[in-house]
């Protein structure tokens, strides 16, 4: 489906988000939910092997348009970064499952770089839904945490902490997480998987009966489950390891079920 760009504004050199309009792509997104966007713009044609690259949907504006954060590593989202408004993105979704929503509890939301995303979304609809939500949000520098003004309805109460000590508090995002004091009902979290295995051991620490759900970030290159490109192993009842994709069985996966030590 086609979808417009309303907005491309580069945060720095490392980052940017855009606004996209698709009223289709609206409705059928929630919290937890990705989309595949093509690197061809306006149905370019160029024989560049190029494939699709996923983005989470970090926050849905009037039921029409979509905010996505993307992250500057490679051709496409290069590519991506000189978009114009009024261009025209080829984008497939909504792909894959969503966060569990709960009600009137005490929750936080842990999230590290990029994986900040969906978890405006997701803070958004909690706080809809009755919960107060608190969000660690961490970065290795300054640079890697993105304007406040686009969290302002996810959180009630926001943590930041850089590695560098460059904003917030100086550190690892688990640190203010374990000192809060606070009981929290739901964790869930997003960003690289050095930080989730961590949370999940910080959490479970606190109390083991927490639940967490997490939203995983794999290399994707059809978003439909047929590439078995995006296998993420997990933990079966019995103890056993079995890899499951994360585009179609995720993104969101119980923490507490991610055999990280098979993660590369």
């Amino acid at each position: 489906m086609k979808a417009k760009v309303i907005k491309n504004i580069k945060i720095n050199d490392k980052y940017g988000y855009m606004v996209i309009e698709s009223k289709e792509l609206s409705k059928s997104s929630e919290a937890g939910n990705f989309f595949m966007v093509s690197p061809r713009i306006n149905d370019e044609t160029n024989s560049d092997p190029l494939i699709n690259r996923a983005f989470a949907i970090a926050d849905i504006f009037d039921n029409d348009t979509i905010l996505f954060i993307y992250q500057v590593v490679g051709r496409v989202t290069k590519t991506l970064g000189a978009v114009k408004e009024g261009d025209d993105l080829n984008v497939v979704g909504a792909l894959g499952t969503k966060f569990t929503i709960c009600e009137n509890k005490n929750v936080a939301l842990v999230a590290g770089g990029a994986g900040i995303a969906p978890m405006i979304i997701l803070g958004k609809t909690l706080r809809a839904n009755g919960n107060k939500v608190t969000l660690f949000y961490g970065g290795a520098t300054k640079n890697d945490i993105i304007p406040t003004d686009l969290l302002s309805t996810c959180y009630d109460n926001l943590e930041i902490v850089t590695f560098d000590g460059s904003l917030g508090l100086k550190g690892l995002v688990t640190k203010p997480l374990l000192a809060s004091g606070e009981k929290f009902d739901n964790v869930y979290t997003c960003g690289p998987t050095g930080m989730l295995s961590a949370v999940v051991k910080a959490v479970s620490s606190i109390d083991d009966k927490i639940d967490i759900e997490i939203s995983m970030e794999a290399k994707m290159g059809c978003g439909i489950g047929a590439c078995l490109g995006c296998l993420i192993p997990t933990i079966d009842n019995d103890g056993t390891i079995v890899n499951r994709r994360c585009c179609v069985e995720g993104p969101i996966f119980d923490g507490k079920k991610i055999a990280f030590e098979r993660l590369v």
